[in-house]
């Protein structure tokens, strides 16, 4: 019988010591902590690709026939620097879409799509923890209770009923 106050305040001194612990980061202070907000984060520039060089040719054998020298690619030409007066071209803009194909309608600017910041942090995932540890230990706690009290009912209701022939 004295089995029951040892077990609840068990379960007491494990919550009080579960909360506290500076490692479970329970206590600390939650405001403290910045909001996410939906920034808009930098689109990255393209970078224009690198010319491919040519492979080296292979050294020809003596006593082989000479094959004939590949064409080789022409350099890429760059185009003519603008005059100062003239406006500068954004390389981030995109060419029109082609004739016949809908434009697509670009996303809503708090809705981001990909990655990240859609998870859950390390402190909510602990409050989940602790939440469910905590809802096990009550139902643990209400079954040893209600078991307790079952068996002091049959226990009464037997002296009880033991009782009464007696008289």
């Amino acid at each position: 019988m004295a089995r029951l106050p040892q077990l609840v305040s068990f379960y007491a001194l494990f919550l009080i010591l579960f909360f506290i612990n500076p490692d479970f980061a329970i206590i600390t202070n939650v405001s403290a902590q910045p909001s996410p907000s939906p920034s808009p984060s930098p689109t990255p520039t393209p970078t224009p690709s690198p010319t491919p060089t040519p492979s080296p040719t292979p050294t020809p054998t003596p006593g082989a026939p000479q094959p004939s020298p590949a064409p080789l690619t022409p350099p890429k030409v760059s185009p003519p620097a603008p005059s100062p007066g003239a406006p500068k071209p954004t390389p981030s803009s995109t060419p029109p879409p082609p004739v016949g194909v809908p434009p697509t309608a670009p996303p809503p600017p708090g809705n981001t799509s990909g990655g990240g910041g859609g998870g859950l942090s390390g402190g909510q995932k602990a409050g989940i923890v602790i939440g469910v540890l905590a809802g096990a230990g009550l139902l643990v706690l209400g079954g040893i209770i209600y078991k307790k009290r079952g068996s002091n009912v049959r226990r009464s209701r037997y002296g009880n009923a033991a009782r009464i022939p007696a008289l």
